[in-house]
Parts: C-alpha cells; sequence; structure tokens
C-alpha cells in the first residue's frame, strides 16, 4: 500500500503531462487551421510590411506605435521566400502613420501570392499562444491543483478571443501569453527571492515590454506590489533582507530595460527629453503643431533610457486617442469619442456564457475560501493587480474604443483565477497525504468539513459550465473573431452591439471566394463588394467580384446593375470606412438602403462578417428609402 501511495503523485503528473499535450496539439492544430482560412484583416498588412522593412532596413519607424518584436517574428517567412516590396510611399516625419500604405503596396506588389506570407507568418506566430496555455497551467497548478491548471489551460485554449487573434499575425495575443509569463515569474519570485529567478524574471519582461506598449504597465505595477507583499506577510523581513530584495527588483527592472533597449539595437537610447519632436497635446502641449511641451524646463537635458522609436509610439498612439476622427460604436450607437465602461460591457457579450458562469461561482465561493485561507491573499493580489490595471489604463482613454483585443493581456489572469472552483477543499489535501487506512478511518470525519468547493453540486456546476463554454465556442469556429455569447444573442447578433474587430475585421473575403466557386447561382454573378480592408482586395485576384456602385454624393444609378451585393457588417451598419475599386479609386459607400437591408433576410451570410444580397433586394431597400420622401412630396408642405 505504501508503494502504491508513493508512486501515485507520478502517475497523476504524467497524467496531466498527456492531457496537457493533447490540449495544446488541438489548440495548435486550430489555429492552424484558422490562419489558413482567412484573409489578411485590417492590421495585418502594415504588421508584415513592417516586419519585411524592418528585417531589410533595421529601420524602427514603420509602425512605431507597437514594439518590433511580433512583427518581424511574422515577417520572417516572407524574408526567407524573398518577397517584393515597394517603398514609394513610406514616409517616416513625425505623427505619420504610412505603415498603412505600405501595407497595401505590400499586399499589390506580391498579389496573391502575398497570402502565403501571411498563413506561414501566423502559424509562425502560434508558438507564442502555447506560451500563454502553458503559463496559465503551470501558475494554476502552483496556486491551485493540477486540476485547476488543465481548468485554466484549457480556457485559455478554446477561448474565442485567443483562437481569434491567435491566429493573426498581430501582437495582442503574443503580448497576454507574454504578459502572463511576465506576471508569473514575478510572483515566482516572490515566493523564492533569490538572483536566479530575479534574472529570469527579468529576462522575460524585456521580451514582454518587447511585444507590445501595455506591458510597461509592469514596471510600474510590480515595485508596488513588491512592498505591499513583503509588508503585509506575517513574518516581516528585516532591513537588510528589504535592502537585498530592493537590488533584486531593480535589477528586474534593469534588465527588462536592457533588453527593451537591445531589441532596438540602442537606436536613440538616451536622446535627451527635449528633443523629441512629440505630436500628442499630452506631450507636445500644443495640439495644433509638433512641439514639446519639455523644452525650456529643467527635464529638457534628462536623457531618456528608452529607445527613441519606443517613446515617438508612445507619443504616436496617445495621438491616435486624442484625435482619430472615425467614430466610436455602442449598441447602435455612434459617437464622436469613447466610453469608459466600453471594455466592461465588451467583455459581457464577447466572453462565453460560460467564462461568465465561472467567475459567478468564483465570487459566490470565495468568502468560504477566505475562511479557510485556500490561497494567501496576497497571491491573489499578485494575479489579479494586472488584469484590474490594464482594464483602468485601457477604460481611462475615452478618445475612441473601438477594440475589446486591447484588453486582451487581462483575460488570462481571469482564466487562472476562475480554475479555483475546481481546486480541492484543504481537508481532501490534507486527507490525500495520508495512506489509504488512514483515509477510511478517518473518512466520516473529513467529511463532515467539506465545504462547497468539494461538494458535489459545486464540482459538478463548475464542469458543466467548463463545458458549456468550450463546447458555445467550437461551435461557432473558425468564426471565433466573431464570437458573440448567446446572452448577447450569438455572432448574427452581434452587430447590434459592437462593431470594428469585435466582429469584421476583414477576415472573410477567402470565404466569400469559396462560396462563389462552390455555391453562388450564376445569375449571382458578379458579387458587388463592399469590404472594409487596408489593402485593395482586387489584388489578391479574388474571381467573379467587381466594385460597390452606390457611391456617397453620387446619384444612385435608376437600374440597379445585375449580380449580388456583398457588404462587410462594419459598413451595412454605417461605419464610415472607405473601400477599394478595381481601379484603384478609394471612396465611401452611399448609407441610401441600407437600414431597409437590415431588416431583410440576406441571401448568404459569409461567416458573421459579411452577407451578400440579392440585385432585387437591393433594389428593394432602395425604394423603400426612397418612398417616405416621395410620400412627403406629394403631402406638399405643411402649414
Amino acid at each position: 500500500m505504501e508503494l502504491k501511495n508513493r508512486f501515485k503523485p507520478l502517475r497523476d503528473h504524467r497524467t496531466y503531462a498527456v492531457a496537457m499535450l493533447a490540449l495544446i496539439v488541438v489548440h495548435v492544430s486550430l489555429l492552424c487551421y484558422s490562419a489558413w482560412i482567412h484573409s489578411p484583416t485590417l492590421d495585418e498588412p502594415a504588421h508584415l510590411a513592417s516586419g519585411v522593412h524592418l528585417g531589410r532596413t533595421g529601420d524602427y519607424s514603420l509602425y512605431r506605435v507597437n514594439p518590433p518584436l511580433v512583427r518581424l517574428i511574422a515577417a520572417v517567412p516572407a524574408l526567407l521566400l524573398d518577397c517584393q516590396v515597394d517603398w514609394g510611399r513610406l514616409a517616416t516625419y513625425a505623427g505619420t502613420r504610412s505603415e498603412f500604405t505600405v501595407g497595401e503596396d505590400f499586399v499589390r506588389a506580391n498579389g496573391r501570392r502575398s497570402l502565403l506570407y501571411f498563413r506561414l507568418g501566423r502559424v509562425l506566430l502560434s508558438c507564442f499562444s502555447v506560451v500563454g496555455a502553458v503559463t496559465c497551467f503551470l501558475w494554476a497548478k502552483d496556486l491551485y491543483s493540477p486540476r485547476s491548471g488543465l481548468v485554466a489551460a484549457s480556457l485559455w485554449c478554446f477561448s474565442p478571443l485567443i483562437l481569434g487573434h491567435g491566429a493573426l499575425m498581430t501582437p495582442d495575443c503574443a503580448a497576454a501569453a507574454l504578459f502572463v509569463l511576465a506576471s508569473y515569474c514575478f510572483w515566482r519570485w516572490l515566493n523564492v527571492p533569490c538572483w536566479k529567478r530575479a534574472l529570469v524574471t527579468g529576462c522575460v519582461l524585456g521580451v514582454a515590454l518587447l511585444s507590445k506598449t501595455t506591458a510597461v504597465l509592469l514596471v510600474g505595477i510590480w515595485p508596488a506590489i513588491w512592498m505591499v507583499y513583503r509588508w503585509c506577510a506575517e513574518d516581516r523581513p528585516s532591513r537588510d533582507w528589504w535592502w537585498r530584495e530592493a537590488k533584486m527588483i531593480a535589477s528586474i527592472l534593469g534588465i527588462g530595460l536592457y533588453l527593451l533597449n537591445l531589441g532596438y539595437l540602442g537606436k536613440g537610447t538616451g536622446t535627451p527629453l527635449g528633443e523629441f519632436r512629440f505630436v500628442s497635446a499630452m506631450l507636445s502641449g500644443d495640439e495644433r503643431s509638433e512641439h514639446n511641451r519639455f523644452q525650456n524646463t529643467i527635464f529638457a537635458a534628462v536623457p531618456v533610457p528608452l529607445p527613441a522609436d519606443y517613446v515617438l509610439g508612445i507619443d504616436s498612439q496617445q495621438n491616435d486617442f486624442e484625435s482619430l476622427s472615425r467614430p466610436s460604436y455602442l449598441r447602435g450607437k455612434f459617437q464622436a469619442k469613447g466610453w469608459w465602461y466600453y471594455y466592461l460591457y465588451a467583455s459581457l457579450v464577447k466572453l462565453p456564457g460560460g467564462v461568465l458562469g465561472l467567475l459567478g461561482l468564483t465570487l459566490v465561493t470565495m468568502p468560504f475560501r477566505r475562511a479557510h485561507r485556500v490561497v494567501d491573499w496576497r497571491d491573489h493580489l499578485v494575479l489579479l493587480s494586472p488584469a484590474i490595471v490594464i482594464f483602468i489604463a485601457a477604460s481611462s482613454k475615452t478618445g475612441f474604443s473601438h477594440h475589446l483585443r486591447y484588453v486582451l493581456p487581462s483575460f488570462p489572469f481571469l482564466y487562472i483565477w476562475v480554475s479555483q472552483c475546481f481546486a480541492p477543499h484543504p481537508c481532501d489535501r490534507l486527507a490525500t497525504s495520508r495512506t489509504d487506512d488512514t483515509m477510511q478511518s478517518e473518512d466520516h470525519t473529513a467529511g463532515r468539513h467539506k465545504g462547497p468547493a468539494e461538494s458535489c453540486y459545486i464540482v459538478m456546476a463548475a464542469s458543466a459550465l467548463l463545458a458549456y463554454s468550450v463546447v458555445t465556442s467550437l461551435w461557432y469556429f473558425p468564426h471565433s473573431l466573431s464570437y458573440f455569447n448567446e446572452f448577447a444573442g450569438g455572432p448574427r447578433n452581434g452587430a447590434a452591439h459592437l462593431l470594428n474587430s469585435n466582429i469584421d475585421w476583414g477576415q472573410d473575403l477567402l470565404n466569400l471566394e469559396q462560396w462563389i466557386l462552390e455555391s453562388a447561382d450564376p445569375s449571382d454573378l458578379p458579387v458587388h463588394l463592399a469590404f472594409q480592408s487596408q489593402y485593395n482586395p482586387f489584388d489578391l485576384d479574388v474571381r467573379d467580384i467587381d466594385s460597390w456602385p452606390f457611391r456617397i454624393a453620387r446619384t444612385i444609378p435608376p437600374e440597379v446593375p445585375p449580380g449580388s451585393y456583398a457588404i462587410g457588417v462594419n459598413l451595412l451598419h454605417g461605419y464610415p470606412a472607405v473601400v477599394h475599386d478595381r481601379n484603384r479609386e478609394i471612396y465611401q459607400i452611399s448609407n441610401v438602403g441600407l437600414d431597409e437591408l437590415r431588416k431583410m433576410d440576406p441571401l448568404a451570410r459569409i461567416g458573421y462578417s459579411v452577407v451578400v444580397y440579392s440585385d432585387q433586394q437591393i433594389s428593394e431597400a432602395i425604394k423603400r428609402h426612397r418612398r417616405p420622401a416621395d410620400d412627403a412630396s406629394k403631402r406638399g408642405p405643411a402649414f
């Protein structure tokens, strides 16, 4: 019996290792499939072209609002396969965002072959999602139990947000994975503050800082978390111990900062603050011109220990929040600025219902767990602080509200936290460390102390919620980018709540092409396309598509051209984006009849981001739109 108990942990370890490996294989397979079938989304051409430009020239100015790590890795296949480039419209002066025009030119230069570069770059970046899954498993396992670790990893691997953005070459998923990995390493250092763990934490922090600017928040909150964690300990450290750990955390931040500068090859590091040309009102002090509010102050000569392009990227992103001309959308309403509660609302409609249920279950059982001190509250402080800070920082930027992906790095912390519903009760933990004979003799005693966390009903409820979350996510796969939960009405009703990358980011052009080849009748051709993208879809040689004929500020033709009409959900709901025609002109479509089209059942739905209407439906929608005006003219003026 003693030998059996000795080998039981080893068997359990192997079981969880095999389960985790299977989970990762399934997850990567889903990501690769999604990466292969979806067309380039709005920001991807700019990311890929910027990565290629960086790899060939060493210039960091393109897409400087994000650090270079992710786009450079994504560009490796294109660089190795000797892609074509066109830098004719490249501009690098302060405040410019020419990466989008350069991305458009990249797609035009490579044509249909550019799809291969996007696909290979996406597949290469799936490694970051594996890092996120493994980190969720390890942190939840260390905090609660191996079972909780497997649950946290499952929530990551089957999250619609991760499956959607993890299959793209944008930095959001990679940043989420590295953000939680850096926080996990920091938590391990807090538990065992040694120089080895400090070195590892600093290195991971540096990599996280190179993935997305959001990671700079860690530099600000880690010292505060460290002081609270140590000050509230039962046995407070001595003065010498405080000094020793202070040197360690300074080294962690210093290593991270060093690696950040190394990633930029030290370009512009140490530039005096007064020499920058800022464009945001926050840093320039002037909304109308390039300036620097720190000129002629005592701070002008202070060297900035950051790469110049990193600093200018922060300034450019802040300028977007202050002056972006595109309106924000929420629940059918457009407005010039954003909403402070946008990300909270978006989370409620975009997270699977099972995850929301697990969140509620965790909150209900939290008082019990606190009473039994299952996990030190300080550990939960380390776990939840980054997620809360990300939400607060994003919500405070109300210049525009477009993308839930801006707070994507906060969700792995949520997945780990709710996995505690599957952790064993402390009485059960004690029982598992004893022999079977002792367990049998004290089984009735242990049973009297079991609480709700280990009760049959709680475990069954948590398991059902987990299964519900996984099933609903897979039900809508591979259209994970457009996922909305059942409480929001599902993806078909998603546009009633949110637009932009939350539902339509230009991902379904290739799926439209597949519909044209397999399902469209000859009478449905050509397909007149109104498609929001940062490249010209005609450059991809999609068969049987034509330009959308109804343009803003132009007279609607008396006869609707024959064929069918495919329109993106953003445009269908009146979002003022531009589209391309086959002659490389950029224009806005007319809104005439769109309100009537939304009331009709479409000819086809392509994923959940493109809808197809017949020419008869288009004609009828235009007639209905004109009818109230005609009726009013017949009635004559009102007296």
